[in-house]
């Protein structure tokens, strides 16, 4: 237990320093040290399935680093030059723009993070969907977050086509978060070049606030299948929470979701991508739709589950009473973000 802190604080400690450098050489070192501390975490408690799981992200992050680490030697070698805010070739912005686009789990290669998710409890996943993803995309932003190329068009329609259609149909809580990941990151991506700077921030910080309730019901009760949970949705507050942060992911008005998409689909107006924002009206119905009808199935399912019985009343009084206040406040956060987030618009 003394083990698991000490490393949660390096970890948190870690992100942070690499936020105040500005050299490649200390970035690609403490993004390295940072995995590290990651594949410890997530290998607590390894099962066959875990096993694979860890085996894929490993393999994953280091092809990403290699990527990074080739596009900065090159650039140095061309430009004798380590710092991340100076220009870029083409040929080293290129690999250093792939590593990156590995690392967050976006297109081209954003199957790794399905089947990582997959084999992993969703404690471990928490490291994974949340945790690793705060460096590269902080990155990211800085070196390409204005940048307006067919290709990383490419890569955000894409990220978002994927996320949307391969959710249809799919009930395993593990697979609804990392889909719903490469989904909102290609949203994410469509919509740096609009946004500026801080509201790109403020929307990924955004992204992490929705998928947070999910990663909190799962630490109290093991949900893998969100179809063989009976016991857990006894609680009303658990089944409220589960169906409001799979709303919010869907993007269903008024809730946070919905409205960071809106203030991405206005930037994209005023950038005159009428096209792309016809595609990514088309592929939020069709993934609205596919949480809708997740919700509804939910819903029918548990419907007598809803009623108070001793059992539940049990349940409540031992299980969630403490934590209550905090469920309420963190649901109304999600409820009143959007709000928040689009007064500045009008």
């Amino acid at each position: 237990m003394v083990i698991t802190f000490f490393y949660n604080i390096s970890l948190v400690l870690s992100i942070f320093l690499v936020l105040s450098f500005s050299s490649w050489f200390f970035i690609w070192a403490s993004i390295e040290l940072i995995t590290a501390m990651l594949v410890i975490l997530i290998s607590r408690n390894l099962g066959p399935r875990s096993v694979e799981g860890l085996s894929k992200y490993f393999i994953a992050q280091a092809m990403a680093s290699a990527f990074i680490l080739i596009g900065i030697v090159y650039r140095f070698f061309t430009t004798n030059n380590f710092s991340i805010l100076n220009d870029y070739d083409s040929l080293s912005f290129s690999l250093i723009l792939l590593g990156l686009l590995i690392k967050i789990a976006a297109v081209p290669n954003p199957y790794w993070f399905v089947d990582s998710i997959s084999g992993l409890s969703l404690t471990e996943s928490f490291y994974i969907i949340i945790m690793s993803k705060i460096v590269p995309m902080y990155l990211y932003i800085i070196i390409a977050g204005e940048l307006f190329s067919s290709f990383l068009l490419w890569v955000g329609i894409s990220s978002v086509a994927v996320g949307s259609l391969l959710i249809i149909n799919q009930t395993n809580i593990r697979k609804i978060l990392a889909l719903s990941s490469i989904s909102h990151l290609g949203w994410l991506l469509l919509g740096l070049p609009c946004l500026g700077y801080q509201l790109s921030v403020l929307i990924f910080v955004i992204y992490l606030l929705m998928v947070a309730p999910l990663l909190w019901v799962n630490s109290f009760y093991n949900i893998n299948d969100l179809f063989n949970t009976k016991r857990s949705f006894i609680n009303p507050l658990v089944f409220f929470l589960v169906i409001l942060s799979l709303l919010s992911l869907g993007g269903f008005p008024p809730l946070i979701g919905f409205f960071y998409k809106w203030v991405i689909f206005l930037g994209l107006l005023e950038n005159k991508s009428y096209l792309v924002c016809g595609f990514l009206i088309i592929m939020s119905l069709i993934s609205l739709f596919a949480y809708l009808r997740l919700c509804y199935y939910l819903y029918s399912l548990y419907n007598f589950e809803l009623k108070y019985s001793s059992d539940s009343n049990l349940m409540i009084t031992n299980s969630l009473s403490w934590w209550t206040p905090y469920i309420i406040t963190l649901c109304v956060t999600i409820l009143s973000g959007g709000f928040v987030l689009l007064s500045p618009i009008f």
